[in-house]
């Protein structure tokens, strides 16, 4: 019996005066459909085995996430494109515009200074310069992030490319194993799924590309997991790919993966079932303070890290739920009234604060 989740809403309630402490509640509303058996294997051909898996489509965001950081490109045509602008206007900025541009460079030099120096990782250094560069609307608050609001395996979704217009595509895993001598060659328009009378068939790397086409690590990963238009296995490997069709409808109770090649038709059977979720998560908000604050910063920059995800803030304020185990890591740069950077990193536990502020200590950098 395999579990797939689909996510339907992700409510939010916030209450926040001057005399109390910042909350919200996160109230999180999804349709796990049951699948059984968790999968099927059967021979498609003389040499040909094939097993297919239902699976829940979130459960890509961790391997597309780590496998778009393996490429070390994540973020970086955003932050190249935001850099090349920041100085394309030469004759067009006032002088105190021209300072303010001058600061920015150099605290995005001292960010590639700080990772050089293994001081910050790649991926927060990418979202440092992405913060700096584009603004605070890149930033978040942290109520977005569900790992930090529950122990969990969560992972973003930001690099999954089966997660279309905020909603996961219904995926299946497809292991193909060639025991034969000679080399096999399957296409994906042999492929279809039968959901009560409706007939779909898997979404090819074309849509994928048209869907994604500002988001090159997306595509990146598409060419990874998912099932080309055709599909060669050399005698004795063994290939894992993915195909997806639309959300399919959970009241089916039968779900069907043809495959046909000519006139012979292989059938892989599910029985679905499902059940509602209704979760609600209470968040407390924490200020982030320069643990110095005679330095009288113009700017801060801050950006969060847990392990396993990393955001910017909007603002000097992260909500987080105090159940959280892990420790966190902050990192921040500020820009003082006479452009000079400093740069400060605290691991937080949240669970030990006894007030809900954070302090920073900053170092001067340059």
């Amino acid at each position: 019996m395999i579990k797939v989740i689909n996510f339907l809403l992700l409510f939010t309630l916030m209450s926040c005066s001057s005399s109390k402490i910042p909350t919200k509640k996160i109230e999180q509303k999804a349709e796990e459909i049951i699948f059984s058996p968790e999968s099927a294997t059967k021979p498609v051909s003389n040499n040909l085995v094939m097993t297919i898996t239902p699976i829940d489509a979130k459960t890509i965001d961790k391997e597309s996430f780590t496998a778009g950081f393996r490429d070390g490109n994540y973020k970086q045509e955003q932050i190249k494109a935001a850099y090349s602008n920041l100085f394309s206007k030469e004759n067009d900025l006032t002088k105190v515009q021209k300072q303010e541009r001058n600061a920015i460079k150099k605290a995005i030099d001292i960010v590639r200074e700080l990772e050089k120096r293994s001081q910050i990782p790649s991926v927060v250094a990418s979202e440092m310069e992405q913060r700096i560069l584009v603004g605070n609307e890149v930033g978040q608050d942290g109520s977005e992030m569900a790992s930090l609001f529950e122990n969990s395996e969560e992972y973003p979704d930001i690099l999954n490319p089966y997660k279309v217009d905020k909603k996961y595509l219904s995926v299946f895993k497809i292991s193909f194993e060639n025991i034969g001598t000679e080399v096999e060659r399957l296409n994906l328009k042999e492929f279809q799924v039968i959901s009560g009378e409706e007939q779909l068939y898997p979404l090819s790397n074309d849509y994928f590309e048209s869907n994604w086409k500002n988001q090159q690590e997306k595509i990146r990963n598409v060419y990874r997991m998912n099932m080309p238009s055709e599909l060669v296995i050399a005698p004795k490997e063994k290939v894992v790919k993915y195909i997806s069709v639309p959300a399919i409808n959970p009241n089916n109770k039968i779900l069907k993966v043809n495959f046909i090649r000519e006139s012979k038709v292989t059938n892989f059977i599910f029985n679905t079932d499902y059940k509602f979720i209704d979760k609600t998560y209470s968040l407390v908000g924490f200020e982030i303070r320069d643990a110095d604050s005679y330095k009288y910063m113009n700017q801060y920059y801050y950006v969060v890290d847990n392990g396993k995800q990393c955001f910017s803030l909007e603002e000097p304020f992260i909500f987080i739920s105090k159940t959280i185990e892990k420790p966190i890591t902050i990192y921040g740069i500020g820009i003082s009234q006479n452009q000079v950077i400093y740069f400060g990193k605290e691991t937080v536990n949240f669970r030990s604060l006894s007030t809900n502020k954070v302090l920073i200590p900053f170092q001067r950098e340059r």
